[in-house]
């Protein structure tokens, strides 16, 4: 029996697969080869034959050391290739690490606060900066050939207390009269939210045919909350951007925020296009009785953007040839609301920064 006794290598014993190895290396005797079959040589003697390595059976995993052998065991639930994918990852896991870029967390943080501010002092109605916390712009196109001296500029800059408010005071006189129709004239709102809805349902009952119409319609109706939705969401980035500056845990979620912020802020930029294109007698009818332009004329959309920057016309436009300046535009808030949240989506990308555990070495 002594000679069936063996001392394998224990570089490659390395398997849970052999459990007398373990045992004998606790008893402290001699360590016997598990499973040996025996044979039969060809001249006709008996010798002990062992079977195949783990390493060398078909269909089980080969292992870089015994550690990795006893995750196996652990995860042995999961397929080869899961098996794989995890060992990768773990890893990649001890190669690095990561770490917030506190300069990236600021940009994100200065862009989030700049549209709280915008936000708030355009609500609040500060008369100094009017002019660039406004979301909507009614422009004074009058020429400037017939601008005389001691002229006006007749231009309203709409803040963000006007929709809001609107849609409270709108929500509120339909509570207090379910029965009536229409219990007050909009006219006599102090905000333009409630004359401007119904600006554009009237021009979309006149013509139904236009398809986006009743789109335009419910985004007018609704689109305030989307900006109560939006100051939400710039705070929820004020706070974990300061964690990411002040601490050393790592956020995630900067550029989905951004994102959401930025789908909203074009919702609200759809309702300042649909008040534009019903003050511009949208939708039109040709005569062959198809939709010429729509309520929502996205034909105008740079105008409709940029008209907060262009000054009044120097001459009196001919409508035949040129394409009258449009009565309704979008204001420097609105512009801050898409404007930032896109800033903030790129930064993200580089808020996290990939470190090597090698540089603990040093």
């Amino acid at each position: 029996m002594a000679e069936n006794r063996q001392h394998p290598d224990r570089n490659q014993m390395i398997s849970p697969y052999f459990p007398s190895y373990s045992q004998g290396r606790q008893s402290g005797g001699p360590v016997s080869r598990p499973n040996m079959a025996m044979g039969k040589a060809a001249g006709g003697q008996t010798r002990n034959r062992p079977v195949l390595r783990p390493d060398e059976i078909p269909g089980r995993p080969v292992y870089a050391d015994r550690s990795q052998a006893k995750t196996y065991v652990k995860y042995q639930k999961y397929s080869q290739q899961e098996y794989d994918a995890y060992a990768k990852r773990k890893k990649k896991e001890r190669d690095y690490f990561f770490v917030m870029r506190k300069g990236a967390c600021f940009l994100m943080f200065v862009f989030a606060v700049l549209i709280l501010a915008v936000l708030a002092l355009s609500i609040v109605d500060v008369p100094a900066v009017g002019q660039y916390t406004s979301v909507f712009v009614e422009p004074d196109n009058t020429p400037e050939d017939m601008r005389g001296e001691g002229y006006e500029d007749a231009t309203a800059y709409i803040s963000f207390k006007d929709p809001i408010f609107g849609f409270i005071e709108g929500f509120t006189k339909k509570e207090a009269n379910p029965d009536e129709a229409n219990p007050e004239e909009p006219a006599a709102s102090p905000y333009t939210f409630g004359a401007n809805a119904q600006l554009i349902a009237g021009r979309v009952a006149d013509v139904p045919e236009d398809s986006m119409g009743s789109i335009a319609s419910l985004v007018y109706q609704y689109f305030p909350i989307t900006i109560a939705l939006i100051a939400i969401l710039a705070f929820v980035v004020v706070i974990i951007s300061i964690g990411g500056m002040a601490g050393s845990r790592i956020f995630k979620g900067y550029g989905a925020l951004a994102i959401v912020m930025l789908v909203l802020a074009l919702v609200v930029a759809v309702a300042g296009l649909a008040v534009m294109g019903a003050k511009m007698g949208n939708p039109q009818i040709g005569e062959d009785g198809t939709v010429e332009a729509s309520i929502l004329d996205f034909s105008r959309i740079l105008d409709y953007l940029t008209r907060a920057f262009s000054g009044a016309p120097e001459t009196t436009i001919d409508t035949e040839t040129t394409a009258p300046a449009v009565p309704y535009a979008a204001g420097f808030g609105l512009l801050v609301l898409i404007v930032a949240p896109l800033a903030i989506a790129v930064t993200s990308l580089f808020a996290r920064q990939k470190v090597p555990y090698s540089v603990f070495d040093r």
